[in-house]
């Protein structure tokens, strides 16, 4: 084959042009025409191998001026051609020349890499592309990952044909999109790739967060969290399969890119990583799923899972949730009302304002007091719900600043009104976050004092949604209070924390009984006696008792009987403002005033009800156990004629299904029956039947497609009813039994496992909770491949069972297949395999019905061979020598590798094991680690230790090999015959040179931060222990931690991007703050370090603080602020870790206090 030598001399302009370098050749005086004449020649066609020295000519000259990696792919022969410069860091023969195989380049790129650089070589040989730019991780020859960019153009020979790739390797380029710590690729890198995914392929994302990460850092310090982070990356890509990309944002968060992957794959890895992690920390997960041309962008659907993952953990954390657009809508206008409020108490509590709703006496029904409610007409929104704006005001510890100003505000309405009614009392709310103030118990007395209200007029209610467990602190500042008058409410009693106890625990005043109790008591038998019985323990510890929410005259009627002291609720008045108050209960020339007079007239002859037991309490009752239960009635209705069904479901029914809102009978119906696995309609439809034709009860189980929790095992039981006309009507319950404890009743030899197998989604699900085959996923995608790969199934039988799964339509009934499988015990056994269709409708033939049974114990026996063999074949295909030794004779049966030798002189010299072994010890053992080695490899130790039952054992030693010393694993497993007792030992030695350095190394990263250009963490860590360790005499400074308060808003708000140019903008702050020569790195997400170099000193540090606060405050159109920890060190007691861990403890006191400050560690102390 020959070729057009004018277009390989363009080539090789394009490899320059490619490359980004500019070769000047001597020939100055030619024009472009002569140049490719020079490399032309004078015949226009020359050889392949000609051609291939002027390629590695052209790449020889150039390789000296870039510190990329130049390459030439020869598509015919297989071939990479390098110069020798890469093999300096990997492990890559030197073969200028000969070039290396393409598989020998595949033997160092990352296993997880490999199939996707092999898909891209192919689609280029096949033209389906002509160019190569991608990114993957090769390993070097300390064993690192290290991601490259590699990229190429395509060369065609005459014919159009792929023939010659061409291009360059940089881990410079690669560098700048991966994290330092992990290796994983970071954000900059997802936005581009998830930019790419998005034009022609749907999926999921999910973010990823540790928990209480912060926590972790503080408690055992960042040396342990970085480990923590390591190890969920490595778990992470444990867990991954292609096209899955993994990538570390910012702090403790990672993303997970599932493309062309299903929800259940999203649950399964979810589950898998969870369980894998959890005895070192737990993970919350956000999932959101993206479409191509939906108009998203990386950067938003980021937003939107990491919104997500906040639900996740404001839910107990440990938990994944599927993103919601209307959560995250919710979400967004909180942060905007919250922006709003604290814009509101700059200016004077703007747009706050009291109600007051009125409270009566129940013996007499005049007028008790008043509560004080607090409300906030927002410029935006209007009026805003107590339930909305409260729980941010506590969040954000706004609540001690607006918690003050509601109480001034009603101290001094309550002065005013008490000259009209004298016994006046006002019940004001106080929150939990108030009562954790130091400064609250002088700060109530000395308001009363300013505003002259004595203490008897004032109840002060704790809220509900506290947890009031410090019993003896509360009781501090509740006893001091008391002293002067004041009296202590427990609000919403009976509901959430509030319990009977606080009766016992805390010193109160008041109970109110919420709400819940007193709706319909008349007709609630259940709530009657409870709040009776309230009531009366209540009264016997001199507990004045208020009943929240009457609505109703048949309501006050029943709370008559029970004689509570004091009454509240729309009844009386709704909450109201100051002036229409006054008409109602002050103002005796009103309207309304006489009215509500009237009314208490009305309300005094009301009869009290001593009877309430009515069938509506039984029956609420029933249907709160039904919900308890989740167990949802149902009725369906057939016609004969038209052949149309409707489905009537209760409440509990749609809860269970997943119903938000009431269906139509028909949609009812038709949403229920669509959502039956493919497999069982014909099932279903003849238990349907059945049960019409007999009038019988039928109970069937099979499997449902929940619009949440994915496909459930169904639990349904109906009953014919009497119908009019043609109608057919069924009654039952539908209940979903997949999380149900069912204890085992047979012993576990005798237990089975059952699952269905749907071809088409190729996955399985099991009925029940896996307890005989290994593993614990219900739901497994990708099956039967995936069992072959875990090797669930053993691999003797790795094809029968594919075969079992195939086609499964054209197949009949399997009646009994034994194989081995894989346990939850660890080892294999044999299980009888039974598969049958559930019916040969076109909708059910995909889907057949499998049964696992154990076989008979006697098969057992025909695994031993076959289980040893597979396991040592598969063990010793990564080893440097193995041997087989009888122990009891010396004799040394097989050996292989760098032992080989030891089986040639063992049967030349007729010597023992011991013999051979410790002859070769000194020659290439480390003397440290030589008695070590051998008092392992000695027969009588092998014999010793499997008598102590422990036949394995293992040592890490260090061995030559020629001049060059490896860190070497030995393994010894000793076993012995059953029948003939004889005792053998397998060993083998394995090369872990590359993982031993890898442990034994610092990360070999860039130093940079590649977002702020500050140092990253590692190199901030190195400089400031260079510093306090180097020759500077008495060495000492300040290490301060800073990040910014809320700054997750700002990305939520005005996106990732804008948040990373605030960082920007903080980095640059720092670097204008701090001299020079003083360190400013990043940790990671918003936290930022600076280490003040050569002084202690107070005065310096308190005017460089100020300067920055300052700064950061003028940041911008954004409100921003920042909170800081420092920690002055020494040279005697310099310990890094430590001294960051109490630089933190300093940052946690800066946000306790408020934000937008800084603390000495030591003022913590």
């Amino acid at each position: 084959m020959y070729f057009n030598i004018e277009k390989r001399a363009a080539d090789i302009c394009g490899l320059l042009s490619f490359c980004g370098i500019y070769l000047k050749i001597n020939c100055k005086n030619m024009t472009g025409d002569d140049r490719i004449a020079r490399w032309k020649g004078e015949n226009r066609d020359m050889d392949i191998n000609e051609e291939m020295k002027i390629y590695m000519q052209t790449i020889g000259f150039l390789d000296e001026s870039t510190n990329d990696y130049l390459y030439i792919y020869d598509m015919i022969s297989d071939r990479i051609y390098f110069t020798d410069k890469i093999c300096e860091k990997y492990p890559l023969p030197a073969a200028k020349d000969q070039g290396i195989p393409l598989n020998v380049w595949g033997s160092i790129v990352y296993s997880r890499d490999l199939a996707q650089l092999e898909q891209n070589l192919a689609d280029i040989k096949n033209g389906i592309s002509d160019t190569h730019d991608m990114e993957y991780r090769l390993i070097d020859r300390e064993g690192n990952r290290v991601w490259v960019n590699c990229r190429g153009n395509v060369h065609t020979d005459e014919e159009g044909r792929p023939r010659v790739l061409i291009g360059s390797v940089s881990e410079l380029a690669a560098r700048l999109r991966v994290d330092d710590l992990t290796g994983l690729q970071n954000y900059d890198k997802y936005i581009e790739d998830m930019g790419k995914c998005l034009a022609d392929t749907d999926g999921y994302l999910m973010v990823l967060g540790i928990d209480d990460f912060k926590h972790i850092n503080v408690k055992n310090g960042r040396v342990y969290g970085n480990r923590i982070l390591k190890m969920i990356t490595e778990i992470l890509e444990e867990h991954s399969v292609r096209p899955m990309k993994l990538y570390r944002m910012a702090g403790d968060c990672f993303a997970v890119d599932f493309p062309q992957k299903s929800r259940e794959d999203v649950l399964q890895f979810y589950t898998a990583v969870k369980q894998e992690i959890e005895k070192q920390c737990t993970v919350s997960a956000g999932v959101v799923p993206y479409e191509q041309g939906n108009g998203m962008d990386g950067g938003m659907i980021y937003q939107y899972a990491e919104n997500a993952l906040d639900q996740a953990k404001k839910e107990g954390k440990n938990t994944l949730i599927f993103f919601s657009s209307e959560d995250y809508q919710k979400n967004l206008e909180q942060i905007r009302l919250l922006d709003e409020i604290k814009t509101s108490v700059r200016e004077g509590y703007k747009g706050f304002f009291l109600c007051y709703q009125p409270q009566i006496t129940q013996d007499s029904f005049v007028l008790y007091g008043a509560e004080a409610l607090l409300r906030y007409q927002s410029d935006t929104r209007g009026l805003v719900g107590p339930g909305e704006f409260i729980p941010l005001l506590e969040q954000s510890g706004l609540i001690c600043e607006v918690g003050l100003w509601a109480l001034r505000t009603a101290v001094r309405q309550c002065v005013l009104w008490r000259k009209k009614v004298p016994d006046f009392h006002i019940n004001v709310n106080i929150s939990y976050v108030q009562l954790r103030e130091k400064e609250i118990e002088g700060q109530v007395l000395e308001l009363l004092q300013d505003e002259g209200l004595p203490g008897e007029a004032l109840t002060l209610e704790v809220t509900e949604s506290i947890q009031l467990r410090d019993y003896p602190y509360f009781n501090r500042i509740f006893h001091q209070w008391k002293r002067n008058g004041i009296q202590i409410a427990i609000d919403d009693f009976g509901t959430g924390y509030s319990s009977l106890s606080y009766l016992k625990s805390i010193d109160i005043d008041e109970a109110k009984i919420d709400r819940c109790f007193v709706t319909h008591i008349q007709e609630n038998a259940y709530h009657y006696r409870l709040l009776s019985n309230m009531i009366e323990l209540a009264h016997s510890a001199q507990i004045r008792v208020c009943c929240e929410g009457v609505e109703t005259t048949e309501e006050l009627a029943a709370l008559k009987e029970l004689k509570p002291d004091v009454l509240q609720g729309f009844l009386f008045a709704k909450p109201c403002l100051r002036e229409e108050f006054e008409g109602l209960y002050l103002e005796a020339d009103t309207e309304e005033y006489k009215k509500r007079m009237e009314q208490g007239r009305c309300f005094r002859k009301l009869p009290a009800k001593k009877a309430v037991y009515v069938s509506g309490g039984d029956q609420e009752g029933y249907l709160s156990i039904l919900e308890d239960i989740q167990l949802g009635l149902w009725r369906i209705c057939m016609n004969e004629e038209t052949g149309s069904c409707e489905m009537y479901a209760d409440a509990v029914m749609r809860s269970v299904m997943g119903l938000k809102e009431e269906l139509s009978p028909k949609d009812c119906y038709a949403y229920w029956y669509n959502r039956i696995s493919e497999g069982y309609y014909n099932y279903v439809e003849q238990a349907v039947e059945q049960t019409a034709r007999t009038g019988r009860m039928v109970q069937i189980e099979y499997t449902w497609n929940h619009p949440k929790r994915g496909t459930v095992t169904v639990r349904c039981a109906a009953v014919r009813r009497p119908a009019h006309g043609k109608k057919i009507c069924l009654e039952g319950y539908h209940r979903i039994i997949s999380d149900l404890e069912i204890p085992d009743f047979l012993p576990n030899n005798r237990l089975s496992e059952q699952f269905e197998y749907n071809e088409k989604k190729q996955a399985i699900y099991f009925h029940t909770k896996r307890r005989l085959i290994a593993g614990d996923a219900i739901r497994e995608q990708g099956f039967p491949d995936c069992w072959i790969r875990e090797q669930i199934v053993h691999p003797h039988f790795a094809a029968e069972f594919k075969g079992i799964f195939k086609n499964v339509q054209e197949k009949e009934d399997e009646r009994g297949k034994e194989m081995l499988f894989l346990t939850k015990k660890g080892n294999y056994e044999w299980f009888k395999l039974k598969a049958a269709h559930l019916s040969h409708k076109q909708q059910d033939a995909g889907t057949i019905a499998v049964i696992m049974e154990p076989a008979d114990h006697e098969r057992a026996m025909e695994l031993e061979y076959m289980k040893k063999s597979d396991f040592y074949e598969a063990l010793l295909s990564d080893t440097v020598a193995h041997a087989e030794v009888d122990v009891e004779s010396g004799h040394i049966m097989k050996a292989t590798g760098v032992w080989e030798t030891y089986g040639i002189e063992s049967r030349e010299e007729r010597a023992d094991f011991d013999k051979v072994v410790q002859k070769q010890v000194s020659l290439v053992v480390y003397p440290e680690d030589e008695e070590e080695y051998r008092s392992h490899l000695n027969l009588r130790y092998m014999k010793e230790m499997y008598k102590k039952g422990v036949p394995t054992m293992e040592l890490c030693f260090r061995r030559y090999v020629g001049t060059q010393l490896y860190w070497m694993k030995l393994v010894l497993h000793v076993f012995q015959d059953r029948y003939t007792e004889n005792m053998y030992a397998l060993l083998y030695l394995k090369n872990i040179d590359a993982e031993k350095k890898r442990e034994l190394a610092q990360e070999n990263a860039a130093t940079r931060d590649p977002l702020t250009n500050v140092y990253n963490r590692t190199a901030f860590e190195t400089e400031v222990k260079r510093f306090m360790n180097g020759d500077e005499p008495d060495a000492k400074g300040a290490l301060i931690i800073l990040d910014l308060d809320d700054f997750k808003q700002v990305n939520d708000r005005f996106g990732h991007l804008k948040g990373d140019e605030t960082l920007k903008f903080l980095a640059e702050i720092l670097k204008s703050t701090f001299r020079s020569h003083d360190a400013i790195g990043r940790l990671g997400g918003d936290e930022f370090l600076v280490f003040v170099k050569g002084t202690i000193d107070r005065s310096i540090l308190d005017k460089r603080m100020g300067e920055l606060l300052a700064k950061v405050g003028r940041l911008g159109k954004i409100p921003l602020s920042c909170s800081a920890g420092i920690r002055l060190v020494g040279e005697k007691d310099f310990d890094y870790n430590e001294d960051l861990r109490k630089a933190d403890v300093a940052l946690y006191a800066s946000k306790k206090l408020g934000k937008n400050c800084y603390s000495y560690y030591e003022e913590q102390t």
